[in-house]
C-alpha cells in the first residue's frame, strides 16, 4: 500500500512501481483528486473512489469500513497479495 499525492496522476510511474490498485479517498470534483476509473484503465490499475472533499473538515470516517473491506478483497485475491507479510508496507510520498 503507498499513499500518495502527485504520484496517483502519474500513470507511468505507478506501473513502474508494480501498483495495481488504487483507492482514491478524495474523489470528486471540489477540492479533490480528480481522477477515475477511465484514467488508470489504459494500465489496467483497478480503480475504487471514495466521493469526498480534500479538506481538514470533511468526515471521512464514514467510509472507513467499505475503504478496509475494498483492501481486504484485493489481498485477499492471489495475484494482488504482497509475498510476504513483511512486504506489506504503508509509504507516503508527501506529509498529509
Amino acid at each position: 500500500m503507498y499513499l500518495s499525492r502527485e504520484i496517483a496522476r502519474d500513470r507511468h510511474r505507478l506501473k513502474a512501481m508494480g501498483i495495481t490498485h488504487i483507492l482514491n479517498a478524495a474523489e470528486g470534483e471540489r477540492n479533490s483528486v480528480n481522477t477515475g476509473e477511465q484514467f488508470y484503465s489504459r494500465c489496467q490499475i483497478q480503480y475504487y473512489g471514495i466521493t469526498a472533499e480534500d479538506i481538514p473538515s470533511f468526515d471521512l470516517s464514514q467510509h472507513f469500513y467499505s475503504s478496509a473491506d475494498v483492501i481486504e478483497s484485493i489481498l485477499r485475491k492471489p495475484e494482488s497479495a504482497p509475498s510476504s507479510p513483511q512486504y506489506f508496507t504503508l509509504r507516503f510520498s508527501k506529509r498529509l
